[in-house]
């Protein structure tokens, strides 16, 4: 079973007369263990794609399934709770609450998701990223790259067969971008999770399994080579 299955995926949008493709019809899987990349210029129609695959936005035509989930039969409702609990995003601004504290805000996504919080497994998920002893700290405490980590935590609390990068290595130097990317990596391999990442930089890309370079909607997939 796939984790991620587009079938002629597209969406199209009216300006004033003309028609303007924001993703030509588009087919591809995406597996569990499988760390994705996808790439292109700006305005190429990467963050649509990535925004219908995360159920945020409804294609104009085709089908999307999500851990073998048809997302086009869900009402407003059962996306948000399919977000919730088969989805992890992780934004490149870390996405993390001022006011909370590190563990708080697993505690609030838990709330969010009307489940119990499991302290248990919030604080094994902190020390598998390495950041037990900040549990207890504000965001404007921790390093670029330890809020990131804390943007992964939350993104992988509830354990979510996906997770959606969007430029997360954006507002970090060289060599915090290559930790969190490997992080990333680590995650999909042992964890067995899919992991679509949107990412300019180039250097990061021998870390994935497979890149998606999307160009005026149109979407292929190329060789590591040919990059």
């Amino acid at each position: 079973m796939s984790t991620i299955r587009l079938i002629d995926i597209y969406k199209a949008f009216k300006d004033g007369d003309n028609t303007v493709h924001a993703l030509f019809p588009t087919t591809f899987t995406i597996e569990k263990n499988e760390f994705v990349a996808i790439i292109g210029p700006s305005g190429s129609g990467k963050s649509t794609l990535l925004t219908m695959i995360g159920a945020l936005q409804e294609p104009s035509g085709g089908k999307l399934y999500i851990d073998d989930v048809d997302i086009a039969l869900l009402n407003d409702k059962q996306k948000a709770k399919l977000r919730f609990e088969k989805i992890g995003f992780v934004l490149q601004s870390a996405n993390l609450l001022p006011f909370l504290k590190i563990n708080e805000q697993l505690e609030l996504k838990a709330k969010y998701a009307k489940k119990r919080y499991d302290q248990k497994e919030s604080n094994k998920l902190l020390t598998q990223l390495g950041i037990e002893k900040l549990a207890d700290k504000y965001p404007n405490k921790l390093s670029g790259g330890e809020r990131q980590r804390a943007a992964i935590a939350y993104a992988l609390y509830g354990d979510p067969v996906l997770i959606l990068a969007d430029e997360p290595t954006a507002s970090l130097d060289g060599q915090k971008s290559l930790e969190v990317v490997a992080l990333l990596k680590e995650i999909a391999k042992k964890q067995n999770k899919a992991v679509i990442m949107v990412t300019h930089d180039n250097r990061l890309l021998h870390y994935c399994d497979r890149i998606l370079k999307i160009e005026d909607g149109v979407l292929q997939e190329v060789a590591h080579s040919e990059i």
